[in-house]
């Protein structure tokens, strides 16, 4: 695939004038990117990106996250082909799973931004997921609980094929396991691994550990599980 030549276009959503104008300014300093409109809440940002379609659209660090949420509903149904890319104040667990659950492409905290954001915009728009180092280890830790303990006979396994061995497998990956280390926990070569990790991939239309992380985590087949977990952990904070 060539190399990207037309800008990306973007639309800024969020509350406050001062913090669009500043992600405007450090967005329009790089080539490559285009700013299609902004809007101040999260009905007009719907509309306007429903009127321009953007490539991208990106919630604020001052948006709530209560209108956060509504936005990224509407961009699960109205507007499911733009990435959202959500800007947070601060991590945290229950906000990551929420965001990935409301169909966020992208998870960046406000800190980092300045740093990442273009990297961040790119990544979406290609049809990657991109997270903080941070969301990382709360996507991972999120996903332990979404896999199947003891039962292989998931809903999982049964409408995408996988196997018991590639559920395990799976399981390792999630825990943060290197090839290596998948090889001798079931004492096969690293070639077999790299071959069942080739058939999950294309079974599930991931390509990557990343994003066979978020599938599990975002997917429609463990949305039940997902949302109760989000449940209990937000009870828990």
């Amino acid at each position: 695939m060539g190399k990207r030549t037309d800008p990306i276009r973007i639309v800024i959503v969020d509350e406050h004038e001062s913090v669009r104008d500043g992600i405007r300014k450090l967005l329009t300093t790089r080539s490559g990117v285009c700013i299609l409109g902004e809007a101040s809440d999260v009905s007009s940002g719907a509309s306007l990106a429903n009127r321009l379609k953007p490539d991208v659209v990106l919630l604020g660090p001052c948006l709530t996250w209560q209108n956060g949420s509504v936005v990224l509903g509407k961009m699960g149904t109205e507007f499911s082909l733009v990435p959202t890319i959500v800007m947070l104040r601060s991590v945290d667990r229950p906000t990551v799973l929420q965001a990935f659950q409301l169909g966020a492409r992208g998870i960046i905290s406000k800190a980092s931004a300045p740093r990442v954001l273009l990297d961040c915009i790119r990544a979406v728009t290609d049809g990657h997921y991109w997270l903080d180092n941070d969301t990382v280890t709360i996507a991972v830790s999120a996903l332990r609980e979404f896999l199947p303990n003891g039962d292989k006979e998931t809903k999982v396994s049964k409408e995408y094929g996988l196997t018991p061995r590639e559920l395990d497998i799976v399981a390792k990956v999630a825990d943060g396991r290197s090839n290596k280390e998948i090889s001798r926990a079931f004492s096969i070569s690293e070639r077999t691994v790299k071959h069942h990790l080739t058939n999950i991939f294309f079974k599930l239309g991931v390509s990557s550990r990343l994003e066979l992380a978020m599938f599990v985590v975002n997917h429609e087949v463990m949305k039940n599980q997902a949302s109760s977990v989000v449940r209990r952990i937000s009870q828990n904070v």
